[in-house]
């Protein structure tokens, strides 16, 4: 069920009022509207992720990302520790983007090698192997 533009029009309106509460709050926040803010913003969350749904080039993205989760984290980590025994300072923003940027490039490969060398391919989507 689609969500209409006047929906979007309260979440927002929700978050901006407990937003106001919160940041008049003294001291610690009750927990009403600490309880409240956090509806609110997962209420936002939820309405960005119907968003993206709709937009479908970013879900390209989206799926490569996603497909590629471990081989990019496991890059990174290995990239970070390569360059910081180099003593090269990650910190710069050039410098970090390169290694996304490689990171990105290298994931599939990283995919591909790691495919070739598995033990046991995994069954079809939704079909249970037997032993």
């Amino acid at each position: 069920m689609p969500l209409g533009d006047e929906t979007y029009a309260i979440i927002l309106n929700s978050l901006i009022r407990y937003w106001a509460v919160i940041a008049d709050a003294e001291g610690y926040l009750s927990r009403y509207s600490a309880s409240m803010f956090s509806l609110a913003v997962i209420l936002l969350c939820i309405c960005l992720l119907r968003l993206l749904d709709r937009a479908k080039p970013l879900q390209a993205v989206l799926r490569f990302f996603g497909r590629h989760s471990l081989e990019l984290y496991l890059l990174h980590v290995a990239m970070w520790g390569f360059f910081g025994a180099l003593s090269v300072e990650m910190f710069r923003a050039s410098r970090f983007f390169t290694m996304l940027g490689l990171a990105v490039i290298l994931a599939p490969l990283l995919k591909l090698l790691t495919g070739r060398f598995s033990l046991k391919k995994p069954a079809p989507h939704g079909k249970i192997e037997s032993q």
